[in-house]
């Protein structure tokens, strides 16, 4: 199982980009947990967070089947 050297760097750029992504998107999902809990409104935020992300699972599931 000896991978080539070409398939090694692409895959660790690919999860390089992946993880860069996710911290990207990680951070401006805990700055919006800091902004709606600074202006006590935490509850609108897990509210809008909950319903954007199960929709999306939703219509995924739907499209799947």
């Amino acid at each position: 199982m000896n991978k080539s050297p070409q398939f090694s760097l692409a895959l660790f750029i690919v999860a390089v980009t992946v993880m860069l992504s996710l911290i990207g998107w990680g951070a401006g999902l805990y700055l919006d947990w800091l902004w709606f809990n600074t202006v006590n409104y935490s509850n609108i935020f897990v509210t809008m967070l909950l319903s954007e992300y199960g929709l999306r699972i939703l219509i995924g599931w739907y499209f799947l089947d």
